[in-house]
């Protein structure tokens, strides 16, 4: 049994030679990075949030209407909290930044049949919620399967997210430059995701 860390990209060759000597080996480090592709549905299956945590669940089932019904589902995660003081707040953007983004896509996606999604880590104003912008109010696990459900995924570089988009093939633009217009190749779908 072997342990090995792929902890620099200077000595990966030579720490995946390693992995001979070994009938079990271990990984582990910022450097493993293994193509999930291959492999998603596996994933999927085994990750999948199980019915009976969200086969009653008012918003599950009211986006699942809205699905039914033909309605394109954004999902924009305002990732807050501890984004703060990481990167020094590079990521940190006001509720403004999302509101302005959401009227971009509404222009882009030229449809009335468009229900955005917020999902939060922090308590969204409710003002923000409009006929056509939902807010949850649920916990994680309900609102990553939510993501998973949406058409398009808008957020800033999260894990969450990208696992969301891996997990259910929702397309993901990840809000790098608060600046930048938005644009239909940003989003993408993210079947081997890679961890921030």
């Amino acid at each position: 049994m072997g342990f090995v860390s792929l902890d620099s990209y200077e000595t990966m060759n030579d720490k995946f030679q390693q992995l001979a000597n070994y009938n079990l080996v271990f990984l582990s480090g910022w450097f493993l990075r293994v193509p999930l592709e291959k492999h998603r549905e596996r994933l999927k299956a085994k990750f999948a949030l199980r019915k009976k945590y969200y086969s009653k669940n008012r918003l599950v089932n009211h986006v699942k209407t809205l699905k039914e019904e033909g309605f394109i589902l954004v999902g924009v995660h305002i990732r807050r909290g501890d984004y703060r003081n990481y990167e020094d707040g590079k990521y940190y953007y006001d509720f403004t930044v999302y509101m302005d983004k959401v009227r971009e896509l509404r222009s882009l996606l030229s449809t009335d049949k468009v229900k955005f999604v917020l999902f939060s880590n922090e308590s969204i104003p409710d003002h923000l919620k409009t006929q056509d912008i939902l807010i949850s109010q649920e916990e994680w696990f309900i609102d990553h399967y939510l993501m998973s459900n949406c058409d398009y995924l808008l957020g800033p570089p999260s894990t969450f997210t990208i696992w969301a988009s891996f997990m259910g093939g929702a397309k993901l633009c990840l809000l790098h430059d608060p600046n930048r217009p938005i644009i239909f190749t940003d989003f993408q779908e993210y079947i081997n995701p890679l961890c921030y």
